[in-house]
């Protein structure tokens, strides 16, 4: 029997918008698809989230926490004597994309999906902000001597990682990575200026 309303329902619901938004995107998943997926009505869905775009909306803001220990576990499980927290990281990526469960970032794919929505673009934003702030504190652990400058290039060294991930060779594209970040540390003391954000 479908269930109507309650926190149960909403849990439902955003247990199913988060697995079926991550596997099949944003475009190709209605609201119908997701309520049978949870087990409750339509209705009941719209009770929780008046439109789709808040469901977006609260899938984004449901997986941002997750996705980030996601990626604090890859490099707690791969850390080694010596090893930089970056190269731990790769490597926690490269069994990832091998594991048939990858596809790809939520966040730069929900962009893409709306590049003119500011609430979607500002929890993209906010998502890869957190983030920059985390490999910022694993550079500066490290010993970098521009921690910021180094996570800003190794972000977006991951970014595309995360947005080709599906279309090249797993060990060849970690092996690739690993080379650019050696590049990158060796210029660790030079400045690299911030991408802005597109105004919206």
């Amino acid at each position: 029997m479908a269930r109507v309303a309650g926190q149960d329902g909403r849990g439902a619901i955003l247990d199913a918008a988060k697995k079926l938004f991550y596997e099949h995107g944003l475009e190709a998943i209605s609201v119908e698809v997701i309520a049978a997926q949870a087990g409750v009505t339509k209705r009941a869905l719209y009770y929780h989230f008046p439109s789709k775009h808040d469901l977006v909306l609260a899938y984004l803001d449901a997986v941002d926490e997750p996705v980030l220990t996601l990626l604090r576990g890859m490099v707690q499980r791969n850390s080694a004597p010596g090893s930089h927290p970056y190269i731990c990281l790769l490597e926690g990526l490269r069994k990832w994309l091998k594991s048939g469960r990858f596809h790809g970032c939520a966040f730069l794919r929900a962009a893409r999906a709306h590049p003119d929505d500011p609430l979607v673009l500002d929890a993209a934003l906010r998502h890869k902000d957190a983030f920059l702030l985390w490999l910022e504190s694993l550079a500066l652990d490290a010993g970098s001597r521009q921690p910021q400058q180094l996570a800003l290039g190794f972000r977006l060294l991951l970014d595309g990682i995360l947005a080709t991930g599906n279309l090249y060779d797993t060990d060849a594209l970690i092996d690739t990575a690993h080379r650019t970040f050696s590049a990158l540390l060796a210029s660790d003391s030079q400045a690299i200026t911030p991408p802005k954000a597109k105004e919206t």
